[in-house]
């Protein structure tokens, strides 16, 4: 029965081995994608692992190899051009110092150790916009084994023991932390990673199994005439199954070649900052023989699933009988899951068990299926309305609709599920990272760098704001924020800390766009609490008592900024002239997006991810519309052929075709993005401490404008083929 069944599979000519051979190249397409999938955990948690040594204190969590002799430790972050750098500063104490992974030995005074990147860029790049930063002489290349990935840029700069000490943030170690980091996945964070990544994976299983349906209806006909002349259901399931699964296998192999084969070219993109090494990209065999099973098993049950109608009357599929329109017990699955959807996320702030996100991930699964049952529905109702208009190409649509409407909404379920997914998650994600209070932005062109000593600020060393402003070039005014001798300015993160006060002269907040003040000549005092995180007052105020210019002139620095023509390289000059004037500064230069991405790295590494995987999720929605408006207009292209001999226009064609799948799409991808919303509403308002929800700003939007328009742009496309599908020989009986 399985030769027969093969034979049969390809005994169609040369259109069953171009359907077979369509059903095998998507299903490589999927299975590429869940391999890569299945892979990212495990690349992230490397970069974690090989980046360990970089947080070494006195107070490792796992300290690597025998104690040894001490070295003083100083980690510190840099950036040139918004590539991450970092910097450590060290000085052995004895003969025997703690070695990081990736060394020889320890550099000393005067000496560099530089990862390959960073001897690449030092070598290529002018020293006022970077090498200025880093006085040595390289003596060393840092190896693999310390680098998060090939373009990572890591300085290991070594120094006299003696001038180290004077440095603030200085520590004394013996030995190098392993532990890597922990990014605390828990509370609302665990939950937004759950709901998106079960929202990912959803539109590759809608591919496969679109792709799999690929022609379902012809099949279903040729299925139903063997069971006419005698076939058994069982071995009607037979042919199905071999048909279907010999494209997934061939399909799934293809896949595993392709990831192979693309595996260096997608090791080069930085999902949290740093590209990959390749041999990071290794699936687990767990998940490598879950895919390889799990995909020609669910091509199987896909094919099983659309014999239905055959196994119960083949009568009724030959003689084109109309499919049962959705109930209105459908509706009941949405409303049910978003109920179960409250206490799961309730269970899972409170708990860290797997357990906990486990059930969010069943909740919003839960939502997802309730989106699949009402989609037909809300396919129908666009179909009575179509059927109301005027022309035929809106009444061909409608009809058409109304006849069937799973398989209108099928064509559009991967698409729709990404909106959602994208809404819940972009809904989310800002108010996360939110900072509260009456601060603004600093200005986009401004360079600002927080400073400190063992006092919390430093003495203004001599025409250090001369030297800052003459790398700006002509645009460059610096000011220099100050606070009173002896007192510690206290740079915060956060919205429910203690606040800052510092000292400047009106005028100069005025000419750097800083804050707003009535007296240009006058001393004001201003809030610069989150400067750290790109923010300052919006306004400032009189001081109280009043300060004096020699008073001010009296003041230790705190924080210096700089505008600048916002070009890249007049930024990092600016960046260098600062790090040179304030070597012992507390953190590096930086603009305010800089700063406010260094405020939140867990955050903004997230928002890369889910920006990368959501691509990757609205790219597969678009090819499973694609192959399936290409499907139907195979499937129907004998009634299609008919009304065009019936005196039909192939532009009316076109524009019914266009109108039975954009405006579904239209319709419930507005649906689910509304619901969406809710379901991030939801999101935030079970969670305590987080700032209120707030819509999606206009990137977001504008986004979901865009992505349904190019949605809108594939649909057309297969349209191009409905002239030849239509033609005349297209209309005779097989």
């Amino acid at each position: 029965m399985i030769r027969l069944s093969a034979r049969i599979a390809v005994g169609g000519g040369t259109e069953a081995i171009v359907r077979l051979a369509v059903m095998a190249a998507g299903t490589a397409v999927g299975v590429a994608m869940l391999l890569f999938g299945t892979v990212v955990a495990p690349a992230l948690h490397a970069h974690d692992v090989r980046a360990a040594w970089l947080r070494t204190s006195p107070l490792d969590v796992r300290p690597e190899g025998r104690p040894a002799d001490p070295a003083l430790w100083r980690r510190s972050d840099d950036r040139y051009l918004d590539r991450p750098i970092v910097r450590v500063d060290v000085a052995a104490l004895g003969a025997a110092p703690p070695l990081p992974p990736g060394l020889s030995r320890l550099p000393g005074p005067g000496e560099l150790a530089v990862s390959p990147a960073m001897a690449r860029l030092l070598a290529t790049t002018p020293a006022p916009l970077l090498g200025a930063r880093f006085p040595g002489a390289v003596t060393q290349i840092i190896g693999d084994l310390a680098l998060r990935g090939p373009d990572d840029l890591v300085v290991v700069a070594g120094h006299d023991a003696a001038e180290l000490r004077s440095y603030p943030g200085v520590e004394r170690v013996t030995a190098i932390e392993a532990e890597p980091e922990d990014h605390g996945s828990t509370g609302l964070l665990a939950v937004v990673i759950a709901v998106g990544v079960t929202g990912l994976v959803l539109p590759v299983l809608v591919f496969v199994s679109m792709v799999t349906r690929l022609a379902a209806a012809r099949r279903e006909r040729r299925f139903a005439a063997m069971r006419l002349a005698g076939a058994t259901p069982g071995q009607i399931g037979v042919v199905a199954a071999v048909e279907a699964g010999a494209a997934a296998v061939t399909g799934t192999a293809g896949g595993f070649a392709a990831f192979h084969l693309l595996r260096p070219v997608v090791a080069g993109f930085p999902l949290d900052g740093w590209s990959f090494f390749p041999s990071d990209l290794a699936p687990a065999a767990p998940y490598a023989a879950l895919v390889g099973a799990g995909v020609p098993a669910l091509a199987a049950a896909t094919a099983m699933v659309s014999l239905r109608r055959v196994r119960i009357s083949p009568l009724g599929v030959s003689r084109r009988a109309v499919a049962p329109r959705p109930g209105r017990r459908r509706l009941f699955l949405l409303p049910a899951g978003l109920a179960a959807f409250v206490p799961a996320v309730l269970v899972s702030l409170h708990s860290d068990s797997p357990g906990a996100v486990a059930g969010v991930v069943l909740a919003f699964a839960a939502i997802v299926a309730g989106i699949v049952a009402a989609g037909p529905s809300l396919t129908a109702a666009v179909g009575r309305a179509l059927g109301r208009t005027r022309g035929p190409a809106g009444l061909l649509a409608g009809r058409r609709l109304q006849a069937d409407p799973s398989a209108g909404f099928r064509a559009v379920s991967g698409l729709v599920l990404a909106v959602f997914t994208a809404t819940v998650i972009s809904g989310v994600l800002p108010a996360m990272g939110g900072s509260a209070g009456k601060a603004r932005a600093l200005p986009g062109d401004l360079v600002a760098m927080a400073l400190t000593d063992r006092d919390g600020a430093v003495a203004a060393p001599p025409r250090a704001a001369d030297a800052i402003a003459a790398a700006a070039g002509r645009t460059g005014r610096v000011v220099e924020l100050r606070v009173p001798a002896g007192a510690a300015a206290r740079w915060r993160g956060k919205a429910n800390t203690a606040l800052s006060t510092v000292y400047a002269r009106c005028g100069d907040l005025l000419a750097l766009r800083m804050a707003s003040c009535s007296e240009p000549a006058a001393i004001v005092a201003a809030d610069a609490s989150y400067l750290g995180e790109g923010l300052f007052a919006g306004t400032a105020r009189p001081p109280s008592p009043p300060v004096g210019p020699a008073e001010l002139a009296a003041m230790r620095v705190a924080a210096v900024a700089v505008a600048t023509d916002g070009r890249p390289a007049t930024i990092e000059r600016a960046r260098t002239a600062m790090e040179a004037a304030y070597p012992a500064a507390r953190s590096t230069p930086a603009t305010a997006a800089e700063a406010r991405a260094d405020a939140n790295p867990h955050l903004v590494n997230l928002e890369r991810l889910s920006d990368a995987g959501l691509s990757l999720a609205l790219l597969v929605a678009a090819c499973s519309l694609a192959t399936a408006v290409t499907g139907g207009l195979i499937e129907r292209r004998r009634p299609l052929a008919l009304l065009r001999l019936a005196g039909v226009r192939v532009g009316c064609l076109a524009r019914m075709t266009l109108a039975e799948t954009a405006l579904p799409l239209l319709v419930v991808a507005g649906v689910s993005a509304a619901l969406g919303l809710v379901v991030s509403a939801l999101l935030l308002g079970l969670s305590a401490g987080t700032p209120p929800w707030r819509p999606p700003g206009g990137a977001y939007w504008l986004s979901l404008a865009g992505g349904l328009t190019v949605a809108v742009a594939v649909t057309a496309v297969p349209l191009t083929l409905l002239r030849r599908l239509t033609s005349p020989e297209s209309a005779r009986y097989e």
